[in-house]
């Protein structure tokens, strides 16, 4: 079974209709390489969050240095989507 098929089986269906669920089985397919079960899925996506983290933290003390912030909003959107996954989705699988 593959791990988009767990991840469907275990979240109940009221949050399958969220939008992000279509997200979330997007990015599933897109980290597939190193996802092969839900242990490995949380790990990844828990490691996901921190890089972004490090990236942003790193990069927003910069800014005072004239960075450009095209590269930190992304960055910080993505985190914000990431933990929107870990917070409706996670505690299910």
């Amino acid at each position: 079974m593959s791990i988009k098929e767990q991840v469907k089986e275990k979240i109940p269906e009221r949050l399958q209709k969220y939008p992000e669920f279509g997200l979330f089985l997007k990015w599933i397919e897109e980290n597939k390489e190193d996802i092969k079960n839900t242990e490995e899925l949380k790990e990844v996506l828990e490691g996901q969050i921190n890089e972004d983290q490090d990236f942003l933290n790193k990069e927003s003390k910069a800014q005072t240095q004239g960075t450009d912030t095209r590269q930190i909003r992304p960055t910080a959107k993505e985190i914000d989507l990431l933990k929107k996954f870990k917070k409706l989705f996670l505690e299910h699988l």
